[in-house]
């Protein structure tokens, strides 16, 4: 290979993955000759189906602020909304609901951290010391809109997504971007025989395209990297027992509760429920093991549980899960991104984040022809961080509900020994000290690591040695001091009854 720019790049899967890629690359190589193919491949296209609404984290406003793109039209239009908070049911047995709040600033008095106090001093419940946790307890009005408080900038706001508007939101943006869609069958991939690079790819209508650089949007069972170039996916079906999402849409009633600035998530004994409500409808989505004995049972179980007749048995939606990731993202000229890179759940870290933080990686180190091998180690490497930090992340949802229930009787429950050997070490030091250790560009920043280890270690008793130090008078005035602050804030805000 020499050391010539790429200027074909072709992506396989046309949905709101491919697309949101397609749009992110186009407008990052604005000027420099690269002309970028999506192959709309029906078969594809199944193999990738996405649940009606995605919720994540505040690294979408990121992505949308680094390519330029007003939202606007996403929320003015209930295609989208803020959310700042997660309301967990039914995790844990001798507590009520708790709500953790995505807080990116925490106060600290003497150089340590917040959640030290709380549990030092016994102070209720960390929710209290969070003004995202307290909006959303209280459902009022997100501030987002008002940039002249700067005490809003204590916490960032998630988004729930509409897919199917969102899909066509970046399509557009894609397409004004000059990105071309084909309608087409694959019918081969051809790699160069010296290099085993793809090197171009025939279609049904009888076009061949040259190939640069190839994104694979193709589903778990990826067309290009598994079946063609041979790189296994490694699935982790023993550590997260679930194989299926259903799902349900309601038309909601009561308007006032699209506003509301949380997403709700339940333990139930049949999965993980989320549940949340966007442009008039409400959602419910089950994290579950189906079998051919159960399906029924469990979609009517569904259905009872959140207050629908049986008759919408015909309205819940099956997908097919694979919880793991490939053991390559980029290989050769081939990149993975949405269910061919891998899975690990939607909460809050769902295959659009992750696959906007790819293809923000790969634009800071776009290479030459010449220049793949440093670029393809470097991608590998800090995307193999960010699936290993979102698999933890979830998993630790499954250890939370085993923590404390006595006659827990969800199956899916986690014990300690099952968890990868960096989250158990995570676990461990904060039981012991109460400790969390920063990490470089993590997915998922430390205070909500922090927030939902602290009812992982409900009860442990470590603590800080250095807090024997301070007067615990002094300490539990400084809690009440920050509760005084969140309540002042509340008051300037307006009930979630409009965004208007």
């Amino acid at each position: 290979m020499n050391n010539e720019s790429i200027k074909n790049i072709v992506i396989v899967g046309g949905d709101t993955v491919g697309w949101t890629a397609a749009m992110g690359l186009a407008r990052g190589l604005q000027g420099q000759n690269v002309t970028i193919t999506i192959i709309n491949d029906q078969l594809s296209q199944n193999l990738n189906t996405q649940p009606s609404i995605i919720s994540a984290t505040d690294h979408i406003n990121s992505f949308h602020q680094q390519m330029g793109i007003n939202e606007q039209a996403l929320f003015s239009q209930d295609y989208a909304k803020f959310i700042c908070a997660r309301q967990y049911k039914n995790w844990l047995e001798d507590k009520a609901d708790f709500y953790i709040g995505f807080n990116t600033y925490s106060p600290a008095y003497e150089g340590l951290p917040l959640h030290q106090f709380v549990h030092y001093c016994n102070a209720n419940e960390q929710s209290d010391y969070s003004l995202a946790a307290q909006i959303a307890i209280n459902n009022k009005l997100l501030p987002y809109i008002n940039k002249d408080h700067k005490h809003w900038n204590l916490f960032t706001t998630g988004v729930v997504l509409d897919t199917q508007k969102y899909g066509e939101f970046v399509k557009g943006a894609a397409r004004h971007l000059g990105v071309n869609v084909i309608d087409s069958l694959i019918l081969d991939v051809v790699l160069d025989q010296e290099t085993q690079f793809v090197s171009r790819v025939i279609l049904a209508n009888e076009q061949t395209l040259p190939v640069d650089i190839i994104i694979d949007n193709s589903g778990s069972y990826s067309k290009i990297m598994q079946s063609v170039m041979e790189i296994e996916f490694q699935d982790t079906g023993a550590l997260i027992p679930f194989n299926s999402m259903l799902e349900i849409r309601t038309e909601q009633s009561n308007k006032q509760l699209n506003k509301q600035p949380s997403i709700q998530l339940t333990a139930t004994e049949n999965g993980i429920l989320e549940e949340a409500t966007l442009g008039g409808f409400s959602y419910k989505k089950l994290m579950c093991k189906i079998n051919e004995n159960n399906q029924e049972d469990i979609a009517q179980h569904l259905l009872l549980s959140t207050g629908l007749a049986l008759t919408e048995r015909k309205n819940v939606i099956k997908h097919t899960l694979r919880f793991g990731h490939s053991q390559k993202f980029f290989n050769k000229n081939c990149i993975v991104i949405g269910n061919a890179a891998g899975y690990y759940s939607d909460i809050g870290i769902s295959n659009l984040v992750l696959t906007q933080r790819m293809i923000s990686r790969l634009l800071d180190c776009f290479p030459s022809k010449k220049c793949f091998v440093s670029t393809v180690n470097e991608f590998n490497r800090l995307t193999l961080n960010d699936y290993n930090e979102a698999r933890d992340f979830f998993t630790l949802h499954l250890y939370l509900s085993s923590t404390n229930k006595s006659d827990n009787k969800n199956f899916w429950i986690q014990p300690k020994s099952n968890l990868s050997r960096i989250l158990q070490q995570k676990i461990e030091l904060f039981e012991c000290y109460r400790r969390y250790e920063d990490e470089l560009n993590p997915m998922i920043i430390s205070t909500r690591w922090i927030d939902l280890l602290s009812y992982c270690c409900i009860d442990s008793i470590g603590y800080e040695p250095l807090l024997e130090a301070l007067n615990k008078d002094e300490l539990i005035r400084f809690l009440l001091k920050i509760k005084q602050d969140i309540a002042e804030k509340l008051t300037e805000l307006s009930d979630g009854l409009s965004y208007n």
